[in-house]
């Protein structure tokens, strides 16, 4: 894990402050790549995301899964998906932050994402998105942060 979660205005910038977790690693997330035969519980990256996530350096987990979505085509679920917990993790970020206006429209749009992955809800790339959605809806009522695993 990074040595600190990274929080707009609170902490250096990861990458472009000096002071910053992966400041000698300016670019790390470029040799990010999709692999459609690739099962998801192999994928490394997107794994490590989950577990960033999880952990609450939602910072990290929406950049590392920011570069995972340029590579996967536009006509995947998968891609919905992923936006969907980019999202997620913005939205969590603005909670934590106070913004909760700002907050419930992007858990708002996740939500719509996460829904458009697995229509009924169901489970895809082990997200099963029933409950996140459930637990964003509680996270912005004061409830428990949702998790992945």
């Amino acid at each position: 894990m990074p040595g600190y979660r990274y929080i707009p205005g609170q902490r250096p910038h990861p990458f472009r402050h000096e002071g910053g977790h992966q400041h000698h690693h300016p670019d790390p997330l470029t040799d990010v790549l999709w692999d459609l035969d690739r099962p998801w519980q192999e994928d490394v990256r997107y794994l490590h995301g989950q577990d960033l996530f999880d952990q609450r350096y939602l910072w990290e987990s929406h950049e590392l899964w920011e570069a995972i979505w340029h590579a996967v085509p536009r006509d995947r679920p998968e891609r919905q998906l992923l936006q969907g917990l980019i999202q997620v993790a913005a939205s969590l970020l603005k909670l934590h932050m106070g913004s909760t206006a700002a907050a419930g429209r992007l858990a708002e749009r996740a939500q719509g994402r996460l829904v458009r992955a697995a229509p009924g809800g169901g489970t895809l790339w082990g997200v099963n998105v029933n409950a996140l959605c459930m637990g964003i809806q509680g996270a912005q009522s004061g409830g428990p942060w949702p998790t992945l695993q």
